[in-house]
């Protein structure tokens, strides 16, 4: 059997050229992990601005959450993929694998008049273009990451503003209790009724102070009106009871008087009989 030397050199030329578009193929591609669908960030994290321009897809805006540690990580973390030349990896020439491989094959460095520039900017700020590549520079959480493909202008759309304040949170208020307690009434006042006892009496003198209810009463039942009350009201004096000497003897005054009247009535009886009889005889 004879081989031809230069069939095998040949042979051993494509397959070493197939080997090696493989391998460069296969570098060209690093596609970041998409890990994040959401518009701008709320309040932590790096938000993404991808403007694709002329390749379709229009802008994009992804929230990169945390702390990314690069423009690279910022990316991916946001949900872009992307890829390097293969020969000069860390140059970023395809964002979700544009621009397609009829535009730009990724082998060399793009040209200035067609590739992804890289830009930052504050939150409502506005954008600067980055003299740092996306592998070497650090975004700060809050801040913004912009992409443009073109001839080196900036997003066609502003950063996102601000987010909103949130606003404190203001424990509901307690009901106040009154303390204060409820006016206390005064009880109504009363008239009072002096009332005079004659002296000798076994009473002492003393005011009594009738209630005006009591009053009331005492009037509608007595035909003296209440105007008409007198202030002291003097009781009659009591006959005084007559000694134990007098109750000896036969009584007191009152019995003399009687005994004298009997005396008397008795002797005019006897003085009209005597005088009768001197008439008869």
């Amino acid at each position: 059997m004879v081989v031809r030397r230069g069939h095998c050199s040949h042979a051993g030329t494509v397959i070493f050229r197939l080997l090696l578009t493989g391998f460069l193929a296969s570098a060209a591609l690093v596609v970041g992990a998409p890990t994040a669908t959401a518009a701008a960030c709320e309040s932590t994290g790096v938000t993404v601005v991808v403007d694709f321009g002329s390749l379709g897809g229009g802008v994009q805006t992804r929230c990169a959450p945390g702390d990314p540690n690069s423009g690279l990580a910022a990316l991916a973390q946001a949900g872009f993929g992307y890829t390097f030349p293969t020969r000069q990896p860390g140059f970023v020439c395809r964002i979700d694998n544009r621009p397609g491989p009829d535009i730009d094959a990724c082998v060399n460095t793009p040209p200035a008049t067609a590739y992804w520039s890289y830009w930052h900017a504050d939150r409502g700020g506005s954008w600067n273009y980055s003299s740092f590549g996306a592998a070497n520079r650090d975004p700060a959480s809050g801040t913004v990451e912009g992409w443009s493909y073109g001839a080196g202008k900036a997003p066609g759309v502003a950063p996102p503003a601000k987010p909103a304040p949130i606003p404190p949170v203001v424990p509901p208020q307690p009901v106040p209790v009154s303390t204060t307690a409820p006016p206390v009434v005064p009880p109504r006042p009363t008239t009072p009724v002096p009332t005079t006892v004659a002296p000798g009496s076994s009473a002492l003198s003393s005011s009594v102070a009738l209630p005006t209810t009591e009053l009331s009463a005492t009037a509608s039942a007595s035909p003296v009106p209440t105007s008409s009350v007198p202030e002291s009201i003097t009781p009659p004096l009591s006959q005084p009871e007559p000694t134990a000497a007098q109750k000896e003897s036969g009584g007191g005054p009152t019995t003399l008087i009687v005994v004298g009247v009997v005396v008397v009535v008795l002797a005019g009886v006897a003085a009209v009989t005597a005088r009768r009889r001197a008439r008869d005889e």
